[in-house]
């Protein structure tokens, strides 16, 4: 999956959430490694607030032994 642009929304859950679940979606179904890209020009700080709840999120889901890169 890649993930590149500007993340610059005023209202980011219209991007975020549905992004973290089609992720959880395509790890679930994935019988091997989910890579995720981030080729992002831009972000503003509530993005990166953003983009790091969904690593954490990806991270959790690392704990449950899906392998996430």
């Amino acid at each position: 999956m890649l993930i590149e642009g500007s993340s610059t929304l005023e209202n980011l859950n219209i991007f975020y959430i549905p992004l973290i679940a089609k992720l959880n979606g395509s790890i679930q179904s994935s019988s091997g490694k989910v890579e995720i890209d981030f080729k992002l020009e831009y972000f503003n700080t509530t993005s990166s607030l953003s983009i790091l709840a969904l690593l954490r999120h990806l991270q959790s889901l690392n704990t449950t032994k899906r392998s996430c890169n």
